[in-house]
């Protein structure tokens, strides 16, 4: 969940690495432009950000979701800061 000025950019990033997942807009306080969102960045913000209902309750059922499948295959490593997958988990016909 982040400000709609964001989105775009982000967007960017996760399509350019791969990643897959969604990004939903605050409905209220969201950053409108560069200089707003840059002193947010470094936690200068006077507004407080809100979901819709509709989004809130979305993505509270989704983490509901999440929360009771079934655990995936592949088991991650921690590398300094970043999750890698640990390719040994990988099953031999997805491997292929």
């Amino acid at each position: 969940v982040l400000c709609r000025y964001s989105i775009q950019p982000f967007a960017v990033g996760l399509i350019a690495s791969g990643i897959h997942g969604r990004l939903l807009p605050f409905a209220e306080g969201a950053c409108a432009d560069y200089p707003t969102w840059a002193r947010a960045d470094v936690g200068d913000k006077d507004e407080r950000t809100t979901l819709a209902p509709m989004a809130k309750e979305s993505i509270l059922q989704q983490l509901r979701d999440v929360s009771v499948a079934e655990p995936p295959y592949t088991q991650f490593q921690k590398r300094g800061h970043l999750l890698c997958p640990n390719r040994e988990t990988v099953s031999e016909s997805e491997s292929e």
